[in-house]
């Protein structure tokens, strides 16, 4: 399974440093990458000029990504990251905050 990242922010990157090993690795889009690069642990980094939406089996968008950028309107199966961590731990408890505050 190919999973695109769209976003370089707290969320996304949280998923591929942490889900790397099972699921990875990533394509992650932001635009700020202008030129593909590997991060460390293997992810590629990519500018969203480069997604192929026939490449991609599942999007995962960082939360707050603008919903008109051609990424979300290109992709084929956009899915939350809430979706994706229910799809693979459905009887699990989370706890969620936002901007990085402590809940």
């Amino acid at each position: 399974m190919k999973i695109s990242l769209f976003g370089y922010g707290k969320t996304t990157r949280a998923i591929a440093e942490n889900l790397v090993d099972k699921f990875g690795p990533f394509d992650i889009y932001d635009d700020h990458f202008t030129e593909t690069k590997k991060d460390t642990l293997g992810n590629l980094l990519l500018n969203p000029n480069d997604f192929d939406d026939n490449l991609s089996d599942i999007e995962i968008p960082s939360p707050g990504f603008p919903p008109k950028h051609k990424l979300i309107q290109k992709a084929k199966n956009l899915q939350s990251e809430y979706d994706f961590f229910y799809d693979i731990m459905p009887k699990s408890v989370w706890i969620s905050g936002t901007n990085g505050k402590t809940t």
